[in-house]
């Protein structure tokens, strides 16, 4: 829950919430409880609706945690890594990719390299107008061709989107598991 839904739902605890004594707004009585239906996973859009495992509610309704906005997304990891001397953060829902950038915290440059698609938009990182697709994130032994600093694809952006990002030499700085 946000800070506002907790506020809100502490301040209808205090008022005794019940079908007789309406909740405050914006939250609505489900199953005799008041609650957010446009962020309460269980109650999402309505009070008969529930969000899958894996999935946030969002103004009432459901989306995938890779949808979400950064704060709330879940089922993955933000992965921080660095090439020429900057860094970018991308979302990583991949356990075999997160598993690896895991062990590659701190050890510096080595094989395999990672492959990110590249694809429109600032996502979770606001220093770059682009960012990795996090459902093909992956590692490869010795990609060719698609080395190049953060900095360029942002300065050639019209040339990368659509393309492949293989950062060579790249060094993982955090790994920052999201259940």
């Amino acid at each position: 829950m946000r800070n506002g839904s907790i506020a809100l739902a502490a301040a209808a605890a205090l008022v005794g919430c019940t079908e007789s004594q309406p909740c405050p707004r914006p939250l609505d009585v489900c199953d005799g409880v008041c609650v957010d239906t446009r962020q309460d996973v269980d109650y999402c859009g309505n009070c008969q609706t529930s969000c899958l495992p894996g999935q946030v509610c969002l103004d009432g309704g459901c989306l995938e945690s890779t949808l979400a906005p950064c704060d709330e997304r879940a089922g993955g990891a933000y992965v921080l890594l660095a090439a020429c001397g900057q860094s970018v953060k991308a979302w990583a829902a991949d356990p075999v990719f997160i598993e690896t950038a895991e062990a590659r915290v701190g050890l510096g440059p080595a094989a395999p390299y990672p492959v990110l698609d590249v694809r429109d938009g600032t996502d979770c990182d606001g220093q770059w107008t682009w960012h990795a697709d996090p459902a093909t994130v992956r590692f490869e032994a010795a990609p060719v061709g698609c080395a190049i600093c953060p900095g360029d694809i942002e300065a050639n952006k019209a040339d990368w989107i659509g393309g492949v990002w293989c950062p060579d030499p790249v060094e993982f700085l955090l790994v920052e598991r999201r259940p």
